[in-house]
């Protein structure tokens, strides 16, 4: 005969792994006062025996979407939007937490503080450090257009792809004749594995090389660094700088909507039309780009959707207790041609 489960309680857990009845009530139900190590212990018994509360949880779980600054870009605006119409359907509460650089207390420590079930990182730069803590938790993770090691359990990622929107943007804007065209990224000290980046960069590169053109450094790796800017005052700056440094530039390619909003009224202030003496694309495109003027050539990326996602992954992580694996997933992305890019009007082709 098939020998049947062994039954398990707060009780027998507590006795098996020497600790208080308390101790393991604590983690059940997401409380501080217990140690990293003891709830670690804890959570492999109970995703070991399946283990469920038998009484209506006291409050709704709480996921936690932290962001690296208050200054929201339309980008993680989109993002947020999309978590809270999958929260807001499963009854998940959601905490937004801005992590700043200089905080001295652990990400840990206060999504611990929050009685935070799980975690979205959207585009982490500087918190990456904080990866193998938040790894070794048990906390579910879901990065957004980051990787983590393979090594690290419990950390999900939704990448977009970047390397063929940039490709893209590119081979559109050289079908227009232009041939001096420059590719923005935004950089920072912090940026190490930034995927994100790379790939926009080795797109660019190759549909350039594809059209035999040698780009010059400068177009594709400007140094600006911009943490701490809104995205439309930091597009403005960026297009006037590189504007008066290199006058031959005739296309554009930005990360996102906000940036690439913020260029062309540097563009209009320059005394330039978009996009008859200068084209601008956007490389993440959401729904800002459609009502610019003119509107915003982009690469189209479901913000929102990738927010449900994440929301998703999570939830299903949590109810399955932790026996479901967080997805690792590339989101694929489409381009929507409008007014914002045309032909070379300085060219002679």
């Amino acid at each position: 005969m098939a020998r049947k489960p062994e039954k398990i309680s707060l009780t027998k857990i507590a006795a098996k792994l020497g600790v208080s009845v308390s101790a393991v009530s604590r983690v059940v139900n997401n409380r501080t006062g217990v140690s990293e190590d003891t709830r670690r212990e804890v959570l492999k018994v109970l995703r070991r025996h399946n283990f469920k509360v038998k009484y209506p949880e006291q409050r709704a779980r709480r996921i936690a979407l932290v962001t690296e600054h208050a200054l929201f870009s339309g980008y993680v605006a989109t993002l947020i939007a999309g978590v809270f119409s999958y929260c807001r359907d499963v009854g998940l509460v959601v905490n937004i937490i801005v992590y700043e650089k200089h905080n001295s207390e652990s990400l840990l420590s206060i999504l611990r503080d929050q009685q935070c079930s799980g975690v979205i990182l959207p585009s982490p730069i500087w918190l990456m450090s904080q990866l193998p803590e938040l790894s070794a938790s048990g906390l579910p993770v879901m990065l957004i257009n980051r990787v983590a090691d393979d090594e690290m359990r419990g950390v999900g990622s939704l990448i977009f792809d970047y390397y063929s929107g940039a490709r893209m943007a590119t081979e559109h804007l050289l079908s227009m004749k232009h041939r001096n065209i420059c590719c923005y990224q935004l950089s920072s000290p912090h940026d190490c594995n930034n995927i994100q980046k790379n790939s926009t960069m080795q797109g660019y590169l190759d549909a350039m090389a594809g059209a035999e053109i040698t780009v010059p450094e400068y177009y594709y790796n400007q140094g600006f660094l911009s943490m701490d800017e809104l995205h439309l005052q930091l597009g403005n700056r960026v297009f006037k700088t590189i504007h008066i440094a290199r006058p031959e530039i005739s296309a554009f390619i930005f990360p996102d909507d906000d940036i690439a909003s913020g260029a062309i009224c540097a563009a209009v202030q320059c005394g330039l039309k978009v996009p008859e003496d200068i084209s601008i694309i956007s490389l993440s495109g959401y729904f800002a780009g459609r009502f610019c003027n003119p509107p915003l050539t982009a690469i189209s990326h479901h913000i929102d959707e990738a927010g449900r996602l994440a929301a998703e992954a999570i939830d299903v992580f949590l109810k399955s207790n932790g026996k479901t694996q967080l997805p690792k997933r590339m989101l694929q992305v489409s381009m929507e041609i409008r007014d914002s890019s045309g032909i070379n009007s300085n060219t002679n082709l």
